[in-house]
């Protein structure tokens, strides 16, 4: 099966510059409005609560929870390791600032991981879907 490469530019302001059009994949034009949070957490109980508040008011469409991955980090002069879970969180960039709060909110670390991607491609259906995930098509 043949692959394909397809390389985007974004501007700081999140717009995407240049776009191609691959298969049944939809490469957004103009401004992104759906992004990928990732933040790590403790343990699967963490994990489960934090992706559950998250989704129950509206600040994510879905959270995918990764079981048991090692970090290794610098932390307050020391190489620390720890094992974690990974929360993949998909929603609208619009409620970037108070899903980050409410991660900080109900997270037991000092410093929370909280790392966002714009999602700049993908299924036209998913990507309908993560702009109102209560409609289902």
């Amino acid at each position: 099966m043949p692959s394909t490469i397809v390389l985007n530019t974004i501007n700081k302001n999140g717009s995407l510059l240049k776009n191609t059009q691959i298969m049944n994949t939809t490469v957004h034009t103009g401004q992104i409005l759906s992004h990928i949070v990732m933040t790590t957490c403790p343990d699967i109980t963490v994990s489960r609560a934090i992706a559950r508040v998250i989704v129950e008011e509206n600040l994510a469409a879905c959270v995918n929870i990764l079981p048991q991955a090692e970090s290794i980090y610098r932390w307050q002069g020391k190489i620390e390791s720890a094992n974690e879970h990974i929360l993949i969180i998909k929603g609208q960039i619009s409620a970037f600032e108070a899903l980050q709060q409410r991660i900080c909110d109900l997270h037991p670390y000092e410093l929370p991981e909280i790392i966002t991607v714009p999602i700049s491609g993908g299924s036209e259906t998913f990507l309908q879907w993560l702009s109102n995930p209560d409609t289902n098509k």
